[in-house]
Protein backbone atom coordinates (compact mmCIF):
# COMPACT_ATOMS: atom_id res chain seq x y z
CA UNK A 1 0.00 0.00 0.00
CA UNK A 2 1.61 3.63 -1.12
CA UNK A 3 2.22 5.78 2.10
CA UNK A 4 3.75 9.06 2.04
CA UNK A 5 7.05 10.09 3.18
CA UNK A 6 8.58 13.53 3.92
CA UNK A 7 12.84 13.35 4.78
CA UNK A 8 16.03 12.16 3.73
CA UNK A 9 16.40 8.67 2.47
CA UNK A 10 19.23 6.70 4.09
CA UNK A 11 19.96 3.73 1.77
CA UNK A 12 21.90 0.58 3.24
CA UNK A 13 22.50 -2.69 1.62
CA UNK A 14 20.78 -6.13 3.41
CA UNK A 15 24.15 -6.72 5.25
CA UNK A 16 23.90 -3.41 6.70
CA UNK A 17 20.49 -3.33 8.26
CA UNK A 18 17.60 -1.69 7.87
CA UNK A 19 16.91 1.47 6.18
CA UNK A 20 17.06 4.50 8.25
CA UNK A 21 14.69 7.75 7.61
CA UNK A 22 16.27 11.11 8.85
CA UNK A 23 15.08 14.57 10.12
CA UNK A 24 12.39 15.51 7.80
CA UNK A 25 13.85 17.81 5.44
CA UNK A 26 11.87 17.39 1.76
CA UNK A 27 8.95 15.69 0.67
CA UNK A 28 10.19 12.57 -1.26
CA UNK A 29 6.69 11.13 -2.59
CA UNK A 30 4.49 8.28 -2.29
CA UNK A 31 6.40 4.98 -1.67
CA UNK A 32 6.46 1.72 -3.40
CA UNK A 33 7.35 -1.92 -2.64
CA UNK A 34 10.01 -2.00 -0.05
CA UNK A 35 13.12 -4.74 -0.51
CA UNK A 36 16.47 -5.37 1.24
CA UNK A 37 17.94 -2.13 0.85
CA UNK A 38 15.42 -0.20 -1.67
CA UNK A 39 13.42 2.18 -1.82
CA UNK A 40 11.13 3.03 -4.80
CA UNK A 41 9.65 6.64 -5.15
CA UNK A 42 7.04 7.46 -7.80
CA UNK A 43 5.08 8.21 -9.50
CA UNK A 44 8.48 8.81 -11.75
CA UNK A 45 10.77 5.57 -10.98
CA UNK A 46 13.69 6.33 -8.66
CA UNK A 47 15.05 3.46 -7.46
CA UNK A 48 17.56 3.71 -5.01
CA UNK A 49 19.64 0.33 -4.62
CA UNK A 50 21.45 -0.45 -1.73
CA UNK A 51 22.27 -4.00 -2.15
CA UNK A 52 23.76 -3.12 -6.11
CA UNK A 53 24.55 0.74 -4.73
CA UNK A 54 22.94 2.36 -7.77
CA UNK A 55 20.71 4.79 -8.71
CA UNK A 56 17.98 4.23 -11.48
CA UNK A 57 15.69 6.99 -12.98
CA UNK A 58 12.98 6.22 -15.23
CA UNK A 59 12.67 3.27 -16.78
CA UNK A 60 11.54 -0.11 -15.15
CA UNK A 61 12.01 0.14 -11.65
CA UNK A 62 13.56 -3.77 -11.71
CA UNK A 63 15.66 -3.27 -15.09
CA UNK A 64 19.16 -1.48 -14.90
CA UNK A 65 19.09 -1.60 -18.38
CA UNK A 66 16.40 0.69 -19.23
CA UNK A 67 16.71 3.03 -16.81
CA UNK A 68 16.85 6.83 -18.55
CA UNK A 69 19.90 7.57 -15.80
CA UNK A 70 21.78 4.65 -14.25
CA UNK A 71 24.25 5.65 -11.84
CA UNK A 72 26.22 2.75 -10.81
CA UNK A 73 27.76 2.99 -7.32
CA UNK A 74 29.90 -0.31 -7.73
CA UNK A 75 32.13 0.74 -10.76
CA UNK A 76 31.22 5.00 -11.06
CA UNK A 77 29.76 4.27 -14.20
CA UNK A 78 26.94 7.07 -15.82
CA UNK A 79 24.95 5.61 -18.22
CA UNK A 80 22.13 8.06 -19.86
CA UNK A 81 19.70 6.69 -22.27
CA UNK A 82 17.21 8.42 -25.23
CA UNK A 83 13.84 7.57 -26.14
CA UNK A 84 14.80 4.41 -27.74
CA UNK A 85 16.92 2.92 -24.45
CA UNK A 86 20.20 3.45 -26.41
CA UNK A 87 22.69 4.65 -24.30
CA UNK A 88 23.74 8.16 -25.46
CA UNK A 89 26.04 9.23 -22.55
CA UNK A 90 28.59 6.45 -21.20
CA UNK A 91 31.17 7.57 -18.52
CA UNK A 92 33.36 4.57 -17.96
CA UNK A 93 35.06 5.51 -14.29
CA UNK A 94 37.94 2.63 -14.41
CA UNK A 95 39.32 4.14 -18.28
CA UNK A 96 38.15 7.85 -17.54
CA UNK A 97 36.37 7.70 -20.82
CA UNK A 98 33.41 9.77 -22.31
CA UNK A 99 31.78 7.99 -24.70
CA UNK A 100 28.58 10.66 -26.20
CA UNK A 101 25.99 9.75 -28.89
CA UNK A 102 24.76 6.56 -29.71
CA UNK A 103 23.59 4.26 -32.61
CA UNK A 104 20.70 6.68 -34.67
CA UNK A 105 21.74 9.66 -32.38
CA UNK A 106 25.18 11.16 -32.92
CA UNK A 107 26.85 13.20 -30.05
CA UNK A 108 27.64 16.79 -30.12
CA UNK A 109 28.99 18.67 -27.55
CA UNK A 110 28.85 22.74 -27.43
CA UNK A 111 30.54 25.16 -25.57
CA UNK A 112 28.64 28.64 -24.70
CA UNK A 113 30.56 31.74 -23.50
CA UNK A 114 28.40 34.58 -21.29
CA UNK A 115 26.51 35.72 -23.85
CA UNK A 116 25.00 32.28 -24.91
CA UNK A 117 26.72 32.03 -27.97
CA UNK A 118 28.38 28.92 -28.81
CA UNK A 119 32.00 29.04 -29.19
CA UNK A 120 33.38 25.81 -29.29
CA UNK A 121 31.27 23.07 -31.03
CA UNK A 122 32.33 19.09 -31.37
CA UNK A 123 30.18 17.77 -34.06
CA UNK A 124 29.79 13.73 -34.01
CA UNK A 125 27.95 13.20 -37.24
CA UNK A 126 30.39 15.49 -39.22
CA UNK A 127 33.21 15.00 -37.27
CA UNK A 128 34.20 18.55 -37.33
CA UNK A 129 35.98 20.78 -35.08
CA UNK A 130 34.27 24.60 -35.18
CA UNK A 131 35.82 27.21 -33.54
CA UNK A 132 34.53 30.80 -33.63
CA UNK A 133 37.93 32.69 -32.89
CA UNK A 134 40.14 33.19 -36.35
CA UNK A 135 43.66 31.71 -35.95
CA UNK A 136 46.02 29.57 -34.73
CA UNK A 137 48.93 30.18 -31.89
CA UNK A 138 52.17 28.91 -29.68
CA UNK A 139 53.36 30.38 -27.29
CA UNK A 140 57.58 31.58 -27.68
CA UNK A 141 59.77 32.94 -25.63
CA UNK A 142 59.99 36.94 -25.88
CA UNK A 143 62.48 39.33 -25.12
CA UNK A 144 60.00 40.99 -22.73
CA UNK A 145 56.39 41.29 -22.58
CA UNK A 146 56.42 44.95 -22.75
CA UNK A 147 57.03 44.74 -26.42
CA UNK A 148 55.18 41.72 -27.37
CA UNK A 149 52.25 43.68 -27.80
CA UNK A 150 49.31 42.27 -29.64
CA UNK A 151 50.05 42.59 -33.45
CA UNK A 152 53.96 43.20 -33.23
CA UNK A 153 56.04 41.65 -35.79
CA UNK A 154 58.39 38.90 -34.61
CA UNK A 155 61.46 38.18 -35.43
CA UNK A 156 64.11 34.88 -34.05
CA UNK A 157 67.11 36.55 -32.67
CA UNK A 158 70.51 34.62 -31.90
CA UNK A 159 69.70 34.42 -28.19
CA UNK A 160 66.56 31.92 -28.85
CA UNK A 161 63.99 34.47 -28.07
CA UNK A 162 62.20 36.61 -30.51
CA UNK A 163 62.24 40.34 -30.48
CA UNK A 164 60.08 42.99 -32.21
CA UNK A 165 61.44 43.14 -36.38
CA UNK A 166 63.34 46.21 -37.11
CA UNK A 167 65.21 45.83 -39.79
CA UNK A 168 63.39 45.30 -43.85
CA UNK A 169 63.30 41.23 -45.26
CA UNK A 170 64.02 39.60 -42.17
CA UNK A 171 64.11 36.02 -43.21
CA UNK A 172 63.95 35.86 -39.38
CA UNK A 173 60.28 36.47 -38.91
CA UNK A 174 58.20 33.90 -37.31
CA UNK A 175 55.04 35.70 -36.73
CA UNK A 176 52.54 38.05 -35.15
CA UNK A 177 51.69 38.70 -31.66
CA UNK A 178 48.12 37.37 -31.29
CA UNK A 179 45.19 39.40 -30.33
CA UNK A 180 45.14 42.06 -31.74
CA UNK A 181 41.73 43.84 -32.99
CA UNK A 182 38.95 41.57 -33.38
CA UNK A 183 41.14 38.34 -33.78
CA UNK A 184 41.97 36.07 -30.81
CA UNK A 185 43.58 32.95 -31.26
CA UNK A 186 40.97 29.72 -31.38
CA UNK A 187 44.11 27.00 -30.61
CA UNK A 188 47.29 28.24 -28.37
CA UNK A 189 50.04 25.86 -28.46
CA UNK A 190 53.05 24.57 -26.18
CA UNK A 191 52.00 26.33 -23.28
CA UNK A 192 54.32 26.13 -20.17
CA UNK A 193 53.03 27.04 -16.67
CA UNK A 194 55.90 28.48 -14.76
CA UNK A 195 58.01 28.70 -17.59
CA UNK A 196 60.90 31.03 -16.05
CA UNK A 197 61.30 33.23 -19.67
CA UNK A 198 58.54 35.48 -20.29
CA UNK A 199 56.53 33.58 -22.95
CA UNK A 200 53.47 35.14 -25.45
CA UNK A 201 50.95 33.69 -28.23
CA UNK A 202 52.45 34.23 -31.51
CA UNK A 203 49.60 33.87 -34.19
CA UNK A 204 51.14 31.36 -37.30
CA UNK A 205 48.75 30.24 -39.03
CA UNK A 206 45.04 32.07 -39.88
CA UNK A 207 43.75 35.73 -39.81
CA UNK A 208 45.13 38.24 -37.68
CA UNK A 209 45.66 41.80 -37.32
CA UNK A 210 49.09 43.22 -37.46
CA UNK A 211 51.10 46.57 -36.63
CA UNK A 212 51.98 47.91 -39.83
CA UNK A 213 53.56 50.97 -41.59
CA UNK A 214 52.72 52.74 -44.99
CA UNK A 215 55.16 55.75 -44.95
CA UNK A 216 57.56 53.48 -47.49
CA UNK A 217 54.76 52.59 -49.68
CA UNK A 218 50.67 52.60 -49.55
CA UNK A 219 49.90 48.76 -48.47
CA UNK A 220 47.09 47.80 -50.28
CA UNK A 221 44.29 44.66 -50.32
CA UNK A 222 46.02 41.11 -51.39
CA UNK A 223 49.42 42.72 -50.90
CA UNK A 224 52.52 40.78 -49.58
CA UNK A 225 53.54 42.05 -46.06
CA UNK A 226 57.28 41.62 -44.68
CA UNK A 227 59.19 42.87 -41.96
CA UNK A 228 59.84 46.83 -41.88
CA UNK A 229 62.66 48.82 -40.16
CA UNK A 230 60.05 50.62 -37.89
CA UNK A 231 60.19 48.43 -34.98
CA UNK A 232 57.24 45.58 -34.57
CA UNK A 233 55.45 46.50 -38.09
CA UNK A 234 55.04 45.22 -41.37
CA UNK A 235 54.97 46.71 -44.65
CA UNK A 236 54.52 46.11 -48.72
CA UNK A 237 56.71 43.58 -49.98
CA UNK A 238 57.41 45.49 -53.36
CA UNK A 239 61.11 43.82 -54.18
CA UNK A 240 59.94 40.61 -55.09
CA UNK A 241 63.97 39.53 -55.85
CA UNK A 242 64.56 39.56 -52.02
CA UNK A 243 61.35 39.01 -50.30
CA UNK A 244 61.69 35.35 -50.77
CA UNK A 245 61.60 34.16 -47.06
CA UNK A 246 60.39 36.80 -45.67
CA UNK A 247 57.08 37.33 -46.73
CA UNK A 248 54.77 37.58 -43.19
CA UNK A 249 51.66 37.07 -44.92
CA UNK A 250 48.74 38.91 -47.31
CA UNK A 251 47.21 41.88 -46.55
CA UNK A 252 43.35 41.65 -46.26
CA UNK A 253 42.57 45.43 -45.60
CA UNK A 254 44.63 48.90 -46.86
CA UNK A 255 46.71 51.68 -44.84
CA UNK A 256 47.50 54.47 -47.84
CA UNK A 257 49.57 55.82 -45.17
CA UNK A 258 51.45 56.14 -42.27
CA UNK A 259 51.36 53.90 -39.58
CA UNK A 260 48.53 51.55 -38.41
CA UNK A 261 46.18 48.38 -38.31
CA UNK A 262 46.09 45.95 -41.37
CA UNK A 263 43.60 42.76 -41.04
CA UNK A 264 46.45 39.96 -42.96
CA UNK A 265 46.02 36.19 -43.82
CA UNK A 266 49.29 34.55 -42.63
CA UNK A 267 51.49 32.83 -44.72
CA UNK A 268 55.00 32.52 -43.80
CA UNK A 269 57.25 32.15 -47.07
Amino acid sequence: MASEFIGEVTVRSSEQGPIVATEAIAKAGPLGPIGPGQVLVGPVTIRLDGDGRGVMIGGSPTEPATAKIYLDGKTGDITVRDHNAIPVLRFDSQFAVLDIGGLGNEGDIRVRNAADATTIHLDGGSGDITLSNGDAAEDFDVSSLEEATPGTVMVLEEDGRLHPCSSEYDSRVVGVVAGAGSFRPAVILDRQAGAETPRAAISILGKVAVRADATYIPIRAGDLLTTSATRGRAMAAEREQVATGAVLGKALSKLDEGVGMVDMLISLH
